[in-house]
């Protein structure tokens, strides 16, 4: 393993969790920020993004405390990867708020990330997709579970 290369990819898998939450809980002063006749709307998404957010980055966290204690799959002790899980759950949430233009920027810093960990070796490749898999459920739920209401046909919200 060349010194150089596992620098890089240290980096990569320190990095990229941080990045992801920066980009997450910038939406709150861009929304404070906006013209004065919709900032309660942009605040209100802004907000449950944050929300999404901050709770897809804090599973993992307790997730991957709660794996040092109770392997989950015998012989994997690193199973599922908590770096991953943070990451797949992130993305989700970016990309279900911001648009799927966003997948070009998330899917790869997220399989750069599970590349980083497998080459290190703190992980191996059933332990890395099993987070993706983890995560990215995660980061879907959270979604759906706080999106809005949608309107009805008759354009009221449901009940």
């Amino acid at each position: 393993m060349s010194n150089a290369v596992a620098r890089i990819a240290q980096m990569l898998a320190d990095g990229i969790n941080p990045a992801l939450l920066l980009s997450i809980l910038s939406e709150l002063p861009v929304a404070l920020s906006s013209a004065e006749s919709d900032r309660a709307l942009r605040l209100r998404r802004a907000v449950r993004f944050a929300v999404a957010g901050c709770v897809a980055v804090a599973v993992p966290v307790v997730l991957a405390e709660l794996g040092k204690r109770y392997e989950v799959w015998g012989g994997h002790p690193g199973f599922p990867s908590g770096h991953t899980t943070f990451a797949a759950s992130a993305s989700a949430v970016i990309v279900a708020y911001r648009g799927n233009y966003w997948l070009i920027v998330a899917v790869p810093l997220t399989v750069l990330m599970m590349a980083s960990l497998v080459y290190l070796r703190h992980h191996n490749i059933p332990e890395v997709l099993g987070g993706l898999v983890l995560g990215a459920g995660l980061g879907a739920i959270l979604m759906r579970a706080l999106s809005p209401p949608t309107a009805t046909a008759s354009g009221t919200p449901p009940d």
